[in-house]
């Protein structure tokens, strides 16, 4: 039953639906702001969990480089 209903909430849970609320926690715990410009996808094998796409993390005020991490 646990495997129908975590395959189920990939197809009826739209992830993109959460992508603000991500970037919001995101900032909320660390003071940096999460820019997220790829696809969120929803995944339920071999784990639950969000694969995000492309995002950027930006730097402390006071640092050189505009972003802290980055990835494609």
């Amino acid at each position: 039953m646990a495997i129908l209903l975590s395959i189920a909430a990939v197809f009826l849970i739209d992830v993109e639906d959460y992508r603000d609320d991500i970037a919001n926690a995101v900032s909320a715990a660390t003071g940096r702001t999460l820019t997220i410009d790829g696809d969120l996808e929803l995944l339920s094998f071999p784990c639950c969990g969000i694969q995000i796409g492309a995002f950027s993390l930006s730097n402390e005020n006071g640092f050189p480089a505009a972003n802290f991490a980055k990835a494609e």
